[in-house]
């Protein structure tokens, strides 16, 4: 007897679009990480665990939970919500996260491979 796996379809992360990047294209949203400097970029991956594995975000827990100044908690907001992480909303309000726990290292394996990819297209 032979038995088949099925695996499910990663998650569309990469195709919510929040209003702040509507109409902007995968290659788009690949610049914003890639111009990220390694301490913005490890800042970024550690943000992206702690929400998604709370599965709740708002401005200011990231910001006590990163021990991070406001501007810096702004910036990671609008990136999280560019990736489609979390949904869009007012200052400081709740936010839907969009990630499910079990796509996390799929998360992580795209935020890597921008940044893997983008000095071989470069060059």
């Amino acid at each position: 007897m032979t038995k088949s796996t099925t695996f499910a379809e990663p998650p569309a992360i990469w195709s919510l679009t929040p209003s702040d990047f509507a109409g902007t294209a995968l290659f788009e949203r690949d610049r914003v990480i890639t111009a990220l400097g390694s301490k913005d970029f490890a800042l970024l991956l550690r943000a992206v665990e702690l929400v998604v594995l709370a599965q709740a975000f708002s401005r200011r827990g990231i910001e006590h939970a990163l021990r991070i100044k406001p501007a810096i908690a702004d910036r990671l907001t609008t990136l999280l919500e560019s990736l489609g992480v979390i949904t869009s909303g007012g200052f400081d309000e709740q936010r839907t996260v969009l990630v499910g726990m079990d796509h996390l290292a799929v998360l992580l394996v795209r935020l890597y491979g921008c940044r893997e990819t983008a000095p071989a297209a470069a060059a």
